[in-house]
């Protein structure tokens, strides 16, 4: 990674091991925000879906340890970073057009063999 922003092929290990530190901090982070954002999301639906005192404090339980983080939870916890928030949004669609390429591949190739 460091090579292709312009370092040496063989950077010092020092060096190398503080962008480890870097990137891992900044990914836990981004992690953790889009868990919490996961979560207060479950926490809020299971509020509004519950009727009684009862099932809330039973569907809050639930909800806050069930949540499953989505995409959408990162972009939003990148909300504040409009540059990273486009490059992820960048990369979800090159991953989309990847998937629809090898769709196509899959079909084309199916239907060769087929003949």
């Amino acid at each position: 990674m460091m090579y292709g922003f312009g370092d040496v092929s063989q950077p010092r290990s020092d060096t190398v091991d503080a962008m480890e530190d870097l990137a891992i901090d900044f990914i836990q982070e981004l992690c953790q925000d889009a868990t919490d954002i996961s979560n207060v999301q479950a926490l809020a639906l299971a509020v509004h879906q519950a009727s009684s005192q009862a099932q809330q404090q039973n569907q809050q339980e639930n909800a806050a340890s069930t949540s499953r983080v989505k995409i959408d939870d990162v972009l939003f916890a990148l909300r504040h970073d409009p540059v990273k928030q486009a490059r992820a949004e960048e990369l979800l669609q090159r991953y989309d057009e990847l998937q629809k390429a090898r769709k196509a591949f899959d079909a084309t190739a199916t239907g060769a063999d087929d003949d």
